[in-house]
């Protein structure tokens, strides 16, 4: 499942593949507000004080998935890992 539906939506799963050795896994995604972030991420640029380049600090392909985790984890990204599945 992309997305987290908002918090006063119900959602149903088929559940059977749940029963042969399957596992539904969940994160939850932050406080982000997809609709209200982008236009203030978008003036905030307009107006010089953030920077495009700031976003993305690292770009790897899909065969380095795991450093690119590790970056991450270690705290050494300093902005996103941008994952480019096209290459490995």
């Amino acid at each position: 499942m992309v997305g987290v539906p908002k918090l006063n939506h119900t959602i149903s799963i088929y559940s059977l593949p749940l029963h042969f050795n399957k596992t539904l896994k969940g994160s939850f995604g932050g406080n982000a507000m997809p609709d209200e972030d982008i236009p203030r991420y978008l003036k905030l640029l307009k107006i010089g004080k953030i920077q495009s380049k700031d976003f993305v600090s690292h770009h790897m392909p899909l065969s380095q998935i795991n450093e690119a985790i590790s970056l991450l984890q270690n705290g050494k990204a300093l902005g996103r890992v941008m994952i480019d599945v096209a290459k490995l």
